[in-house]
């Protein structure tokens, strides 16, 4: 399937080291198929210029990153939808996606780009501008080992072709499923994965569509796929099967929950795919368009197709079925088959046959098929049930009138009548007697024919519902004989004399003959009666069954869907765990990390403290060491001063004692009462030690 990528950014690209050898490994070693076209790139090509037709990839992702052709869909869908090209991932990218991509698929679940960016942060890469690589998100790393960096994997890069036969395309911002541009046609992914749909689409299911005025986006994957399964099982027995037979096997219901949306369910008795998946989850997220021509509709007029969204439908279809549609379906239950069977490979091979335009025989209906025919089946009760036994019971013992009588009752349309002359009426002449009519009728009719006659158990006609004849009179075998050998001879056919019946004997023995055949009689209608209750019960047990099955294919359904729907709550509770887990764990690496923050910071603060109190009291120290310095010199200065002075006052005073202008004694006394005046000057200007040890300081750790 093709998708359309674009590369994103320009970057240096090295000159490629690929030869004709390494393609031909491609093919020999990695198994790929020749009709994957592979190129060596031109000498103005590049990952960002690759001709028309082709795309380009580096063989270190098919050595090293697990790569392989065709490549998977989901690769293609990743890169289509972060909106990247092949030769953009680098090899670390395109190893995480594989192994996820691996992981997934063994384990069974749905993997694509929701999930692939919740388990990775995809970075771009700046060392080789206009490639990306990815690095898993804390706490999610599934996969060990995956090498981060790769070297000289961009130097063996080649092209290889693509076919554009079937345009498709991603949608615009303003297209839905229901507004399409002009020329193209809509469909889901979904569609192609797990329902059978293939390119080109077979020319039936257009015309199905078509007919109905459906949009291939209305219908669900269960429509699409009993359509599916029908085509490929009347192409397999050469059969054809089309827009007259489809809506004959199928009811084509609307979907309530998605309004515009229509399902399909097997007619009953029209099962011939078993397990069809009864509900899809997500079907209709991955949509798209492709161009509607001979190489996606092949010889259908695309232009019966409507190109909006139908708001109802005419319904299709038969309540019964012709002959034509139940040898149809007897042909197709020809080795019933699971929906598992039919895959993508069988498809194909049988949309590949010719068509064939052979019809299914003719076949009447028979009680299987007309018992599936029914959908509604109503029980007889026992009341009905006895009343047609009854009936039955009657017609039956009808059934010994003669052939001609027969026939004429059948073209008079009633029961035909038996004449039985009353052997009890004395007064009556034995040809006046009048007729007993027994026939299939009511029976007040026959009680009321036999004129309230006595009856005994006494040289009867054996059987639980035959008349037992005595007569009045002597109760002589010799009358009995008579009215039995009478009644046999009206039940004679028209032509048919009694043989001569003069000695005793023989109309003893042909009375014998005839409670026999009467005995057999009504063995043979008791008989008959029973095998028609019989086929009557297995009919309605045909039709229980019927019911039955409706109700176990309704209860599979059912189960199918809770098993559906509690995959999913556990789907759902198990996603919801694992975020809450993640969530959690997330929490308490940020209570961690919050905790290390707050010791680090207190460390911090502290050994800022330290330093700043060692820098204070390394500056208090060069102050007061500049202070000392300055006090020995300023003492020094002054007791210069002061010896100045004194020389000075020396001199004066030298100079005063030999002008004569002052006397030794009166200087003396003077100079004696300064002293004092001195001492008390020095004592009260006195300044204390200047040494560090000796000032008052605030003490200062060094740690």
């Amino acid at each position: 399937m093709f998708f359309e990528l674009k590369m994103c950014s320009s970057f240096n690209f090295p000159h490629p080291t690929t030869t004709a050898d390494d393609l031909k490994n491609l093919y020999k070693v990695y198994g790929v198929d020749r009709s994957v076209v592979l190129d060596l790139v031109g000498t103005h090509e590049t990952p960002e210029t690759v001709r028309e037709g082709y795309y380009g990839a580096y063989l270190s992702f098919f050595h090293s990153c697990g790569l392989i052709f065709p490549i998977p869909e989901p690769i293609l869908e990743v890169l289509a939808e972060l909106g990247l090209s092949l030769t953009q991932p680098l090899p670390n990218f395109l190893r995480h996606l594989v192994a996820f991509l691996v992981k997934a698929r063994e384990e069974g679940l749905a993997f694509g780009l929701s999930e692939f960016r919740q388990l990775v942060l995809v970075k771009r890469n700046k060392q080789n501008l206009g490639t990306f690589l990815v690095s898993p998100r804390p706490s999610r790393h599934f996969i060990e080992d995956i090498p981060y960096r790769d070297e000289k994997w961009r130097e063996q890069f080649f092209v290889y072709g693509v076919d554009r036969s079937v345009i498709l395309d991603l949608v615009s911002t303003h297209e839905t499923p229901e507004t399409v541009r002009e020329g193209y046609y809509g469909a889901y992914l979904s569609f192609f994965h797990s329902c059978g749909l293939i390119f080109p689409i077979p020319e039936t299911i257009p015309e199905v569509l078509a007919e109905l005025g459906l949009s291939l986006t209305q219908l669900l994957p269960k429509f699409l796929r009993h359509l599916v399964a029908f085509l490929v099982k009347a192409r397999e027995e050469g059969l054809a099967f089309g827009l007259s037979e489809f809506p004959q096997l199928v009811l084509v219901k609307r979907n309530k929950k998605n309004p515009g949306t229509f399902l399909v369910s097997p007619c009953p008795g029209s099962h011939v795919i078993e397990d069809i998946p009864y509900r899809d989850e997500r079907w209709r997220e991955q949509f798209f368009v492709f161009k509607m021509d001979r190489a996606s509709m092949d010889n259908f007029d695309f232009s019966e197709l409507p190109q909006r969204w139908a708001e109802n439908i005419v319904p299709s279809g038969s309540s019964s079925m012709s002959d034509q549609i139940r040898g149809l379906m007897r042909v197709l239950r020809r080795g019933r088959s699971n929906w598992s069977t039919i895959d993508q490979t069988r498809i194909q091979t049988v949309f590949a046959l010719p068509v064939r335009t052979d019809r299914a025989p003719l076949v009447e209906e028979s009680e299987d098929e007309a018992e599936h025919s029914q959908e509604v089946v109503e029980t007889p009760s026992v009341q009905t049930q006895s009343s047609d036994r009854l009936t039955r019971q009657l017609v039956r013992r009808s059934s010994f009138r003669t052939s001609g009588s027969a026939s004429r009752g059948r073209a008079s349309g009633k029961s035909p009548l038996i004449s039985i002359h009353d052997s009890d009426d004395k007064d009556v002449s034995r040809e006046n007697r009048p007729p007993v009519s027994l026939s299939s009728g009511s029976e007040d009719e026959t009680v009321a024919a036999t004129r309230k006659r006595r009856w005994s158990s006494e040289g009867a006609l054996p059987g639980p519902s035959h008349p037992r004849l005595v007569y009045e009179g002597d109760g002589s075998s010799f009358a009995a004989q008579s009215n039995l050998i009478s009644l046999a001879g009206r039940m004679r056919s028209a032509g048919c004399r009694l043989p001569s019946l003069a000695s005793s004997v023989e109309r003893e023995a042909y009375a014998k003959v005839a409670v026999a055949s009467s005995k057999a009689m009504e063995a043979s209608n008791e008989y008959v009666v029973t095998m028609e209750d019989h086929v009557m019960a297995s009919r309605n047990d045909k039709k229980i069954e019927s019911i039955g099955f409706e109700i176990k294919t309704l209860s599979k359904e059912l189960e199918a869907t809770k098993r559906e729907g509690k995959k999913d709550a556990e789907k759902i509770w198990r996603r919801v765990h694992l975020e809450n887990k993640a969530l959690t764990s997330q929490m308490v690496a940020q209570r961690a990390r919050i905790a290390a923050l707050k010791v680090e910071r207190d460390r911090d603060i502290r050994r800022a403290s330290r330093i700043a109190r060692r820098d204070i009291a390394a500056k208090y120290r060069e102050v007061l060491e500049s202070l000392k310095d300055r006090r020995a010199s300023k003492k020094k200065e002054v007791s210069a001063e002061i010896r100045l002075q004194e020389v000075t006052a020396n001199i004066d005073l030298l100079t005063e004692l030999k002008d004569g202008g002052l006397t030794m004694d009166a200087e003396l006394a003077r100079l004696k009462g300064m002293e004092g005046d001195c001492e008390d000057l020095v004592a009260s200007a006195a300044v204390p030690d200047w040494s560090i040890s000796e000032l008052d300081l605030t003490q200062v750790s060094g740690y």
